[in-house]
């Protein structure tokens, strides 16, 4: 390969990268589980969700 080849191939593989380093990364959902018994959590899973909505947490969106 020549010396201007080379470059070429050099200058293009970083551009690339660049560009792709730049992109918006998909958000990462966090997950939380609960094991409880009997059947479902009523009450208490109610209140676990509005808890973390009061820090911030919504699910669906960020969990």
């Amino acid at each position: 390969m020549s010396k201007k080849n080379t470059g070429l191939f050099l200058v293009t593989a970083v551009l690339i990268f660049a560009s792709m380093a730049d992109a918006q990364q998909p958000t990462k959902l966090k997950g939380i589980g609960l094991l409880a018994g009997g059947h479902g959590l009523g009450s208490a899973g109610e209140a676990l969700r509005v808890g973390l909505r009061d820090f911030g947490w919504v699910e669906g969106r960020n969990i």
